[in-house]
């Protein structure tokens, strides 16, 4: 094995090669053992932080985010152990903010983004620099246009300033994705052609792939049919060869739009929709399989098959639930984003206290005047983003709330009165959809009802929740002919309870008593709150049939009720034996 650090940086440069634009993995992945092996026996920080970005990026290529994301912040920790230069930090924050960006972490994505940028404008770095810029750009544009016109200005600049040659052709193809979206399908062309030149210099397959995509999406809106379908025939046959699921979803995605609108032909339009959605699972990417489902569903409600299109539509607002929950907040409203621009200008100004304090022997009445103004300036500004961050805290969680618990509902009752219309017309009428819309409407109301309760302050009593489970609970109990007890102590009846933590601390409490009613085949049924040491402390015991916790079982939501006790800071303890009952503890602040 050759023993000097010349042969790890000449080794690097060749491990890029075989990455782009040869995307042999499996040289490479040689390569690069070898390569850890001898930085680990030099002490070469450089390479081994080479060696951990190499690996996080082929894994992010292929999908896999989680080993992604590990190999990043082992890269990401050498920078800070061993304070390497600004651009090995700006290197590897840019890799971790376009790997949050693909695995649905915008947030993240957005702080890694903002400090690349930060780093690469003070320390006017060229190396990697470009996808950060294109991130912001993407990010801002559903919450703030204006910053988001800044970016897509800079895009191109930086890009053609970066060393890294393939950052080009990235960046002409989200310009051209840029104004395909403000419908400038003429400027978009050229762009989306610059990006293949860039391609046909430094790209890998898989980028022949999506430029070929992107043309025949561009030729598809300017309908030049014979063009759109060369290119993606091209993009299909490219991407089946290498097995590129990102690229796959992609061309059938065109695929299936170029049958729906162009040929009419909706059996292959539904046809290449499946294989969307077929390979967007396979993928594991959730927001691909929602975008497949949804758009399948519009097809087959086309083609008057309402049923399906039903189906499909309730699967797909379900998983869009899951997946965007988190997301939801953050493209509501523009203000977190503030939050995280202010929170870096205090990280400067910190900087500059901690440069004067080194410097006070030379002004030592000036450093106490500038000290003083800038804790005060800091202490308003946490206060006030603070009474922001309540304040949008609360709109946050409204604004989920009604997205996730009433949109999918209102969408159905929307497709059942649909079908129901369709069937009238056929003289095919039946009660049952009627029926369904009848018990939709009825749940919206009873979701609405729990929304308006939990918002309202008048119920910030832990009493009012109390009457809340007995409103619920009293009437199952007693027609299962439970005998049942209620047991709050007179503290906790009197202790206020934070609006976040009501709704959860009543669903938690909810599902723990109707898993009891319909499960256990209890006779009994004790619920008993108290405060110990400050914490409020509520169980659910029956006295039932009990359960394996480690084997499969038919009670719901175990998984729901652990994941809402950990959002609000709590604990949840199952405990339950065959023959011996079941008990939830519930423990939060």
């Amino acid at each position: 094995m050759p023993k000097d650090i010349n042969y790890l940086r000449t080794a690097e440069k060749y491990i890029w090669y075989l990455i782009n634009p040869l995307d042999d993995t499996s040289k490479a992945k040689t390569l690069l053992e070898q390569n850890k092996l001898l930085a680990q026996k030099l002490h070469d920080n450089i390479g081994l932080f080479q060696v951990y970005f190499f690996e996080g990026l082929m894994a992010y290529r292929v999908n896999n985010y989680e080993e992604s994301k590990r190999h990043f912040q082992n890269a990401h920790l050498i920078v800070q152990k061993h304070k390497l230069a600004p651009q090995y930090l700006q290197k590897i924050l840019t890799a971790k903010a376009i790997n949050a960006k693909y695995s649905l972490d915008n947030e993240n994505a957005l702080k890694y983004a903002l400090e690349a940028v930060r780093l690469t404008e003070k320390h006017q770095l060229r190396e990697y620099i470009t996808q950060s810029y294109e991130i912001l750009a993407k990010i801002y544009a559903d919450i703030d246009s204006s910053k988001s016109e800044e970016m897509y200005k800079k895009l191109l600049p930086i890009a053609y300033s970066d060393t890294d040659l393939t950052q080009r052709y990235l960046a002409e193809n989200a310009i051209a994705y840029y104004y395909l979206d403000k419908n400038n399908v003429d400027k978009a062309l050229v762009h989306a052609e610059k990006s293949l030149r860039w391609v046909e210099k430094y790209g890998r397959k898989a980028n022949y792939s999506m430029a070929w995509s992107l043309l025949a999406e561009i030729y598809l809106r300017k309908e030049s049919y014979d063009k759109a379908k060369y290119y993606l025939e091209k993009s299909v046959k490219m991407s089946e060869g290498i097995n590129d699921v990102n690229r796959l979803v992609e061309a059938y995605s065109l695929l299936s739009y170029f049958n729906y609108q162009h040929l009419k032909n909706y059996d292959k339009a539904i046809f290449y929709a499946k294989r969307v959605i077929e390979t967007a699972e396979k993928s594991n990417n959730p927001t691909w399989v929602y975008g497949g489902k949804f758009y399948l569903a519009d097809l087959y409600a086309e083609t008057k098959d309402y049923k399906r299109a039903y189906e499909l539509k309730n699967q797909a607002y379900a998983l869009k639930d899951s997946v965007y929950s988190k997301e939801w907040a953050l493209k509501f409203n523009k203000l977190e984003l503030e939050k995280k621009d202010s929170e870096l200008k205090m990280m400067e100004l910190g900087k500059k206290n901690a440069t004067l304090q080194r410097n006070i022997w030379l002004a030592v009445g000036v450093s106490i005047i500038v000290i003083s103004v800038a804790i005060i300036y800091i202490l308003l500004k946490r206060a006030r983003f603070k009474r922001i961050e309540d304040k949008q805290k609360i709109r946050n969680k409204l604004s989920a709330d009604l997205h996730d618990e009433i949109g999918s509902t209102l969408s159905s009752i929307a497709i059942l009165t649909e079908m129901a219309d369709y069937q009238i017309q056929k003289g095919q009428y039946k009660t049952d959809l009627m029926r369904q819309v009848s018990e939709d409407a009825r749940m919206v109301i009873n979701k609405m009802d729990e929304i308006i309760w939990t918002i309202n302050p008048n119920n910030d009593e832990f009493l009012n929740l109390e009457a809340k489970i007995k409103s619920f609970a009293v009437p199952l109990l007693e027609t299962q002919n439970i005998d049942f007890s209620f047991d709050f102590s007179e503290d906790l009846e009197g202790r206020n309870i934070e609006m976040e933590k009501r709704k959860d601390v009543y669903l938690i409490l909810k599902e723990a008593i109707n898993n009891a009613i319909k499960y256990s085949e209890c006779k009994n049924l004790w619920v008993k709150g108290d405060i110990e040491n400050g914490k409020i402390k509520i169980s659910v015991k029956d006295n039932g049939k009990g359960f394996d916790l480690n084997g499969k079982n038919s009670r719901n939501g175990l998984g729901n009720m652990q994941k809402r006790a950990e959002n609000i800071g709590g604990r949840l303890n199952i405990y339950s034996e065959i023959n011996q009952g079941t008990t939830v503890q519930l423990e939060i602040d």
